[in-house]
């Protein structure tokens, strides 16, 4: 069946109005087409500013500026912002803040001229550059078919915001065509804006009553995998497997992208890294390179943890290395780069994929090398050896450190008092090093003889009686610890007395806030002021609950 939408030309979108009003314009009535939009928007001073005067001229071509002006007051409650652009100065003063704010929050990312970028408003818009503004604007994309006569025509930058669009009625075409280098007038102008700005209304009323509700929250990302900076409303994340609560934001280890983001005053920002092309999953490709935050590589970057320094430091996992953000470069902290395991100084040790790094108040660093399943420790000389675990050797047993068995570990925390935990994934596990000593806090099961892992499980209880799946990060906070428990789409909290609850996520993969809410493989935690921020893996998001820490 053809898809049935409306249309960005005037005919296909609505029959008649009727209304007995008088219109402001000379050259509008009560029977035009999308008449009622016209006035509810000229009445709200959408207009003042651009479009004044007797007649409105509804045929008339809408330039980028114009749309993007009416999109920012109609949609974004007037907010404005300097620009940036080589040609900002030459942009109408009515145009350029609005302009601004949209370059701010990723609506506009500006055109791109010989190495510099121009806002070029002055141009007259197409119809496919309008679906994309307002698209980036909902943060709305979909991979489904479009079934126009010209969908060949439209450019592959646009086809994902197009089709959402089209799914949300908000535009289509006329008699089967999209017209996509069509320019757009400013009638069509305003019926997109105006149910835009309904839609957003609808949502920001959502918005308000799930957080009228205590439990999960999103606070960024939006469950799909791709690279965005800007307000936490609109930011963009790929598979986030690291997250660490710094004295100034969160910090995120954005593994998909290759990037450390920051997230800070409800705005997301890059703090290092760089990628040149992707894969054919949508995975930026990894890169090791020591220099400056905007060029520094990564390769698929996990763990973090933020020193009583300032310093960041990263398990650069593919990279076999650990790095650190300091005085605006990034640096080796310690590796060769080879997978393998040797102690020794920064230049000689080597890791076997790291997977997650954590900072005690001496300045020593604990490594969860969890392909040579062992916990490693970089003392402040920057000297590597083995802290617990036989390394290279996989299996399940409590004792000294250096009898102690661990499979996979994958993350570590230190606690107040310099007990250091780890999750072990493999043997489904949490265990507990102090003084010397490796015990099992929660956790248990039996080993699968063809996997060599334990077997998983999802059970609350005390000690033993717990049950994890493929536990990966995990953080204290206050005297509790908390876990992300991966396969089971939940986080968990043992207590001071070793009791597990399971606090957020119902053991179903999905995404959804209130109450424990629905995770999907939340891989990271990370506490700060009495709540607990989530790195939920697989929906590309960053979530928070409030939690008891005793």
């Amino acid at each position: 069946m053809r898809l049935r939408v409306r249309a960005f030309a005037a005919a296909a979108v609505f029959s008649a109005v009727l209304c007995t009003q008088a219109f402001a314009y000379t050259d509008v009535d009560s029977s035009f087409w999308c008449a009622k939009m016209i006035e509810s928007m000229q009445n709200d001073g959408v207009f003042d500013g651009l479009w004044s005067g007797d007649t409105f001229s509804p045929q008339k071509e809408v330039t980028r500026g114009e749309f993007l002006t009416l999109l920012m007051k109609a949609c974004a409650k007037g907010k404005t912002s300097q620009l940036s652009t080589a040609d900002a100065l030459q942009v109408a003063e009515s145009e350029r803040m609005y302009i601004g704010e949209a370059q701010k929050e990723g609506v506009f990312t500006g055109i791109t001229e010989n190495g510099a970028v121009y806002a070029d408003a002055d141009s007259v818009l197409t119809r496919e550059d309008a679906a994309v503004y307002i698209g980036r604007f909902l943060n709305a994309t979909s991979a489904n078919k479009l079934d126009f006569y010209d969908s060949g025509e439209i450019s592959a930058y646009a086809y994902p915001y197009v089709s959402a669009l089209c799914e949300k009625e908000i535009i289509t075409g006329s008699g089967g065509y999209f017209y996509p280098t069509g320019h757009i007038t400013r009638a069509q102008a305003v019926s997109l804006i105006y149910k835009t700005s309904e839609l957003e209304q609808q949502s920001n009323s959502a918005q308000s009553t799930s957080a009228a509700v205590s439990g999960l929250k999103t606070i960024a990302g939006v469950s799909s995998t791709s690279y965005r900076d800007g307000s936490t409303a609109v930011a963009l994340f790929s598979r986030p497997l690291g997250i660490e609560a710094g004295s100034d934001g969160i910090y995120v280890a954005d593994t998909g992208n290759n990037l450390i983001r920051k997230i800070s005053a409800d705005t997301v920002s890059t703090v290092t890294g760089t990628f040149t092309q992707r894969d054919y999953s949508g995975q930026a490709f990894g890169l090791y390179n020591d220099t400056v935050l905007v060029k520094a590589g990564f390769s698929a970057p996990s763990g973090i943890s933020v020193g009583s320094n300032s310093y960041i430091y990263i398990a650069d996992s593919k990279n076999n290395v650990i790095r650190v953000i300091k005085n605006g470069n990034v640096y080796t902290y310690s590796g060769t780069g080879k997978a393998g395991l040797k102690n020794g100084g920064p230049a000689e040790t080597m890791f076997n994929m790291p997977m997650d790094v954590a900072c005690d108040k001496n300045g020593n660093l604990y490594v969860a090398d969890t392909m040579n399943s062992c916990i490693r420790i970089i003392d402040k000389n920057r000297d590597t050896r083995v802290f617990a675990g036989i390394p290279q050797h996989s299996g399940f047993a409590d004792g000294t450190d250096t009898s102690a068995m661990f499979c996979e570990p994958c993350a570590v925390a230190v606690g107040d008092d310099g007990a250091v935990y780890v999750s072990d994934s493999g043997n489904q596990r949490i265990r507990k090093i102090k003084n010397g000593h490796v015990t099992t806090l929660a956790g248990g099961g039996e080993t699968d003889a063809d996997t060599g892992y334990v077997q998983a499980g999802f059970a609350d209880g005390k000690g033993s009686e717990a049950r994890f799946a493929f536990p990966q990060g995990i953080c204290v906070g206050g005297t509790a610890v908390f876990v992300a428990d991966s396969k089971n789409n939940a986080v968990r909290k043992i207590s001071s007395d070793g009791t597990v609850t399971t606090i957020a996520g119902t053991g179903d993969a999905g995404i959804s806030d209130g109450g424990v809410g629905v995770l999907d493989t939340p891989c990271d935690v990370t506490y700060k002021d009495g709540v607990l921020y989530i790195a939920d893996t697989m929906n590309s998001a960053i979530r928070q609950i409030a939690v008891d820490t005793h």
